[in-house]
């Protein structure tokens, strides 16, 4: 019979508190259905893993690798991606891309057997503990440029709805989302700092080279899906539409933006 001990030193491996959170989770489920296996938790342990994703960090372990100073640099890197078109697309690139479950990131990065790894954002990436393994940190990620969470439901049985409940339904997602936002934003710029002052994470600036690269090879990779997928073409299609319109003003207001807050971060304003 495997001890409460020996499940929370498997787990740590991961993470110690997310260890102790999902064992108190295994022991609720045993009291509740008598007879579990204590692998389920190990199962939970996975699904909690894969909940928090994504953005680019490089790892330091033994020598400290230099840092990526060019697409050169970056295509010498093992480097940890999210499978399918994201992963695709670095493969395009020339990286060599490991698609990797969340769980084995930072135990494959301590052994050195993974050199760089996409992830999420640094309150997520400060909680799940990747400073331990990874010193480089590169937040310009394209393959996910945002965060939307999604909900997803049955069309039947949306419109069997009242339409009040409906608008109910509707304007709570927007608040949420709104929220949702405003959080993070403040959240994830004191977890940088933290990062930074406390682990010694450096914030680096992620090569200009980068970004031509991976619009050509996200290009290429699109339009073999789309000649495959119809539904696939459809929805890039009317993505490629919007962006005709819309990503030149975006690009306008946002120079406007960086303006400003570089002259307010250089001492333009108190």
């Amino acid at each position: 019979m495997t001890t409460k001990d020996e499940i929370i030193e498997t787990l740590a491996v991961v993470d110690r508190s997310l260890a102790s959170r999902v064992l108190e989770r295994y022991l609720e489920m045993r009291t509740l259905e008598s007879v579990r296996r204590w692998e389920d938790c190990l199962d939970e342990a996975g699904k909690f893993a894969e909940e928090v994703y994504r953005f680019v960090y490089l790892a330091v372990k033994g020598t400290p690798l230099a840092e990526v100073e060019n697409m050169d640099d970056l295509r010498k890197r093992r480097f940890r991606t999210p499978p399918g078109i994201p992963g695709a697309i670095y493969k395009e690139m020339g990286v060599t891309a490991i698609a990797l479950p969340g769980a084995e990131i930072i135990p494959s990065a301590e052994r050195g057997v993974l050199d760089a790894a996409e992830w999420c954002c640094p309150v997520t990436d400060l909680a799940y503990g990747f400073h331990r393994a990874f010193k480089y940190y590169y937040l310009q990620g394209l393959h996910q440029n945002t965060v939307n969470a999604d909900v997803y439901i049955n069309k039947n049985f949306w419109n069997k709805l009242p339409k009040d409940v409906q608008a109910i339904f509707e304007g709570a997602a927007l608040a949420s989302l709104m929220e949702s936002t405003a959080y993070r934003i403040r959240a994830n710029a004191l977890a940088l700092i933290e990062l930074k002052t406390k682990h010694g994470v450096q914030v680096m600036e992620t090569p200009p080279d980068y970004f031509p690269a991976f619009m050509a090879a996200a290009k290429k990779v699109m339009e073999e899906n789309a000649a495959k997928n119809a539904f696939f073409k459809k929805v890039l299609d009317s993505q490629a539409a919007f962006a005709k319109d819309v990503v030149p003003y975006w690009v306008s207001i946002q120079k406007l933006n960086t303006s400003v807050a570089d002259s307010y971060l250089k001492g333009g304003a108190k």
